[in-house]
C-alpha cells in the first residue's frame, strides 16, 4: 500500500487527489497552511488522512512530511497571477523557494517520484493554438516565471540526484469544491455563481476569447498516471494536461444560458483590458472534453460547481507513452486544465534540451466514457528508444479522433497481409538512399558525454547496404564505439541469413491482436508480439500495422536480449513514414539503461529519402 504526500491537500485540486486516492485503498498524508485552501474541503475524509497543518517554506516541515512517502503529488502554490504582480516576493517564496524545499525533502526522504502542477501559463500570449509542450516557454507575468522556475527544478533534481520527477501543466480545471468566491477564481465558476443569483456575468472584450475548459477527474487521472508511468518515458519531463478543445466565453455564456434562466440574462460587455488574470491559454490534446455534458449536471447551490464523478470505462485509447494496461486503455487518463486555481502551472523551456526534441509523443486518450459519455484525453509527451528500430510520434491535429469500424480480420490474417505486403515492397524497392542523423546523450558515470553524426546511407536490392559518414562532432568514444558499431552491426542484420531469423512473421514470432485504432492515414491493427527465440536482433512489445498497406507505421518494444553486459535494459521506439508505395524509417528513439548507473539516450532522425521501384523514376 503506497504513501502519497498531497501538498496544498486543502485546495480544489489537492482534496480531489485524496479522495481519489483513498478510493483506490491507498494511504494519504497531506499539509496545508489554509492560505488559499479550505478545511471544509476535507470535512468528511480527514478522518482518513494523516493531516499535518504546515507551510511548504518550512524545510524541516517538509522532511517530517516527506518521511515514508512513496509519491509526493506537490500542488501547494499561491496560484494566483494578480497577485503575483503585486507582490513577487511573496510569489517566489512561495512557489519556487517552497518547492525546491519540497524537493530537498523528498530527495532526501527517497521519494519515489515527485509530480508537480506546473502551469500553462508559461507559454504566456503567443498566439499558436493549440498549445504543444514544444513551444519555447514565454511567461509574463512573476507567477508563470515562478512556476516555470520549479519546472527546471524538478528536471535539475532528476539529473543531479536521479529523483523521479513529473511536471504536469493544468489548463482550466473546472468541478466541484472549486471555490467561487475568491478572487483567483476561473471564469465558469465564476459565471456559474452570478447567473444562479439571476445576474448578468461580465465578458471582456468581444467574449471570443477560447479557453480549454477541463474537468476536475482528469487533472486527478493525470497525477495517478504520472506516479506510475514509467521512469524512462516520464521521468524529468513535462506533459500538458487539457483536452484540446476550444470553447469561446460567448460559447460557454451560452450553455450556462440555457442551464440557468431566467433568459433575460444576458452578458455585461466591457471593453478589453490588458491585465494578466484571467487569460487562459488553450493546451493541444487529441481528445475532447464535452463541457456541455458536465455542465448539465446542475451544480449545488452552496458548492457554485458541478457536483458528480466521472465513471471512465475501459475503452480509452491507451497510452502508449504511460503503457499500463495494454496499448488501447492506458487506465482510462482523463485530462483537465486548470481554471486559475491552486495547482494552475508550466512548462519545461530551455531546460528540456534533449527531451524537447521529442516531445510528439503524446499520452492520448479517447473515446473516455462517463455518465453522460464525455470525452477527455490527456497530452502527455514522451520519449525514448533504443539502437537497431525507428519510432512514430505523430502530432495531433486536435479534432476527433475518427470512428472505428469493428475489428474484422484475425491477428493471423492481419500477419498474413503484412508477410504477402513485406514481400512485394521489397521486391518491388530497388535502390533508396538517404541522410540519418544520429545523436546520443550519455549521462552517468565516469561523465556526461554527447555526439553527433550525420550519415548518407545507402540500399541496393536485394540486401547491400552502404553508409558514408558526411560529419561528425563530439565524444570520440561515442562517435567509435557506439554509432560506427551501430552502422556495422545494421549491415550485419541485413545480410539474408540474419534477415530471414528476425523478420516479423509467424515463424519468428507469436502474435495477438490487441487493438484497432485511428491513424493520420486512417486506422491500424495493434499487435503483440512475442518472439520465439532470443537474440540480440529480435524484440517483444507492441506493433502498429497500417490497415490499409498493411505496413508497419511504429514499433514500442524492447530487446530480448541486451546487446552487451554493460547494458541493464533498453527500450525501443520507432516510427515510419510513407515515401512513394513504400513505408521507410522516419525516427527512432532508444534509451538504454548502463549498470554503472548512467542513461545513454540516441535518436536518429532520417531525411531525404530518394526511392526507386520496378520500372518507375525515383521518388522523394
Amino acid at each position: 500500500m503506497a504513501l502519497y504526500l498531497i501538498t496544498g491537500i486543502g485546495g480544489f485540486i489537492g482534496s480531489s487527489l485524496a479522495r481519489a486516492i483513498l478510493s483506490r485503498g491507498e494511504q494519504v498524508r497531506g499539509v496545508d497552511n489554509f492560505s488559499t485552501g479550505k478545511r471544509e474541503n476535507l470535512a468528511d475524509i480527514l478522518d482518513r488522512v494523516d493531516f499535518r497543518e504546515a507551510d511548504i517554506t518550512d524545510l524541516d516541515a517538509m522532511h517530517k512530511a516527506c518521511a515514508g512517502v512513496d509519491f509526493v503529488l506537490h500542488q501547494a502554490a499561491i496560484p494566483s497571477v494578480p497577485k503575483s504582480v503585486l507582490d513577487p516576493l511573496g510569489s517566489n517564496r512561495a512557489n519556487v523557494d517552497g518547492t525546491v524545499n519540497v524537493l530537498v525533502a523528498a530527495r532526501d526522504a527517497k521519494v519515489k517520484r515527485v509530480v508537480f502542477a506546473a502551469s500553462s501559463s508559461a507559454y504566456g500570449d503567443t498566439p499558436t493554438l493549440p498549445k504543444h509542450e514544444d513551444m519555447k516557454p514565454d511567461p509574463i507575468s512573476p507567477y508563470a516565471v515562478a512556476k516555470l522556475a520549479s519546472e527546471h527544478y524538478l528536471t535539475s533534481f532528476y539529473r543531479c540526484y536521479q529523483l523521479e520527477t513529473v511536471s504536469l501543466r493544468y489548463f482550466n480545471i473546472f468541478g466541484p469544491r472549486q471555490d467561487p468566491s475568491s478572487p483567483y477564481s476561473g471564469v465558469l465558476a465564476k459565471f456559474i455563481t452570478v447567473m444562479m443569483r439571476g445576474e448578468q456575468p461580465a465578458i471582456y472584450g468581444d467574449g471570443e476569447q477560447s479557453r480549454d475548459f477541463t474537468y476536475i477527474d482528469n487533472a486527478v487521472e493525470a497525477n495517478l498516471l504520472a506516479c506510475k508511468a514509467p521512469a524512462a518515458r516520464v521521468a524529468g519531463q513535462m506533459f500538458n494536461v487539457a483536452t484540446g478543445r476550444r470553447v469561446t466565453l460567448n460559447e460557454t455564456f451560452k450553455l450556462l444560458q440555457d442551464l440557468y434562466r431566467p433568459a433575460q440574462i444576458r452578458p455585461r460587455a466591457r471593453r478589453r483590458h490588458q491585465t494578466l488574470a484571467g487569460r487562459h491559454l488553450q493546451s493541444r490534446s487529441r481528445p475532447r472534453l464535452q463541457t456541455q455534458s458536465r455542465l448539465r449536471r446542475r451544480p449545488a447551490p452552496h458548492r457554485g460547481l458541478v457536483p458528480g464523478k466521472v465513471s471512465a470505462g475501459h475503452n480509452a485509447r491507451i497510452s502508449e507513452v504511460c503503457n499500463f494496461e495494454q496499448h488501447s486503455a492506458s487506465a482510462c487518463c482523463k485530462v483537465s486544465e486548470n481554471l486559475d486555481v491552486k495547482g494552475s502551472m508550466q512548462p519545461h523551456g530551455a531546460c528540456a534540451s534533449l527531451r524537447n526534441r521529442k516531445r510528439d509523443v503524446k499520452l492520448r486518450v479517447s473515446r473516455i466514457k462517463s455518465l453522460q459519455t464525455i470525452r477527455m484525453g490527456i497530452a502527455l509527451i514522451g520519449w525514448v528508444a533504443l539502437i537497431p528500430v525507428p519510432k512514430l510520434m505523430s502530432a495531433d491535429s486536435g479534432s476527433a479522433p475518427p470512428s472505428l469500424p469493428p475489428i474484422s480480420l484475425s491477428a493471423d490474417q492481419v500477419v498474413d497481409n503484412l508477410v504477402r505486403k513485406n514481400q512485394e515492397r521489397a521486391q518491388a524497392l530497388m535502390h533508396s538512399e538517404g541522410t540519418r542523423v544520429y545523436h546520443l546523450a550519455y549521462r552517468g558515470f565516469p561523465s556526461d558525454r554527447d555526439a553527433e553524426m550525420t550519415v548518407k546511407a545507402t540500399y541496393d536490392s536485394p540486401s547491400s547496404k552502404e553508409f558514408k559518414i558526411v560529419s561528425e562532432s563530439g565524444s570520440k568514444l561515442i562517435l567509435n564505439r557506439v554509432f560506427k558499431k551501430l552502422l556495422e552491426g545494421e549491415k550485419e542484420a541485413a545480410q539474408p541469413a540474419i534477415a530471414a531469423r528476425t523478420q516479423l512473421n509467424r515463424d519468428n514470432y507469436d502474435f495477438e491482436l490487441v487493438g484497432y485504432e485511428p491513424s493520420n492515414a486512417g486506422a491500424q491493427y495493434v499487435l503483440q508480439v512475442e518472439p520465439k527465440s532470443r537474440s540480440k536482433y529480435v524484440y517483444r512489445g507492441k506493433v502498429w500495422v497500417d490497415a490499409v498497406d498493411f505496413a508497419v507505421t511504429r514499433i514500442e518494444v524492447e530487446p530480448t536480449q541486451n546487446p552487451s553486459f554493460w547494458t541493464k535494459k533498453s527500450e525501443i521506439h520507432h516510427e515510419y513514414k510513407k515515401v512513394g508505395a513504400f513505408w521507410l524509417p522516419a525516427r527512432n528513439e532508444s534509451v538504454s539503461y548502463i549498470r554503472l548507473g548512467g542513461r545513454a539516450t540516441l535518436t536518429i532522425e532520417y531525411k531525404d529519402y530518394h526511392v526507386s521501384a520496378v520500372g518507375q523514376p525515383a521518388k522523394n
